[in-house]
Formats: C-alpha cells, sequence, structure tokens
C-alpha cells in the first residue's frame, strides 16, 4: 500500500541521489587551488592567517573518526563517545 509517507520518503530519496553528484563535484568545479595541512591536537589549529589578502582555496585536512570508551569525570565515570582523532569536541572543564 502507497501511504503519503511512503511516496514523500522516495521523492526525497530520488531528490537525493540525482543532487549527489552534482554536489560531489562541485569543489572540483570551482578550480580553486587546495592546501593540504595537518591538524594539532586542541586546542591548538593549523597554522593560518586570521585575516588573508588570499583568495579561496579548499583546506584538506585527515580527521579519523573513533569511537572509544573516555572518563568524563573525576569519579571514573565512563562513556563510549566518537572521538575525533582522539579527543570529543568541548570544553574540558565542563562549561559552555
Amino acid at each position: 500500500m502507497l501511504t503519503r509517507r511512503t511516496a514523500l520518503t522516495g521523492a526525497a530519496v530520488a531528490a537525493l541521489m540525482m543532487a549527489a553528484p552534482a554536489v560531489a563535484g562541485a569543489a572540483d568545479d570551482l578550480k580553486l587551488p587546495r592546501q593540504q595541512v595537518e591538524l594539532v591536537a586542541p586546542p591548538f589549529v593549523h597554522a593560518h592567517e586570521q585575516a588573508t589578502k588570499a583568495g579561496p582555496k579548499i583546506v584538506e585536512f585527515k580527521l579519523t573518526i573513533r569511537e572509544k570508551e573516555v572518563v568524563i569525570d573525576d569519579a571514573g565515570t565512563k562513556f563510549h563517545a566518537m572521538t575525533f582523532d582522539g579527543s570529543m569536541p568541548g570544553s574540558d572543564d565542563g562549561g559552555p
């Protein structure tokens, strides 16, 4: 039985499939220069300029995402979390 939800989901999937090749090649179509950077451990960042006079460019970097068990407080509470290059986003002090 074809329901409204099934029809809308099918239409959304079809639209995404048609748009995917265009989105995937968009960066290549721009013909922008590419710069590869090495990320460093937080809270540091890769070498960069705060305000640049250079034109637009594509910055490439490798970011490894892994699930691992981390201790989240002084009581030793453990939590399975998605980590990015071994660390979790957010402040270490639990604050905003």
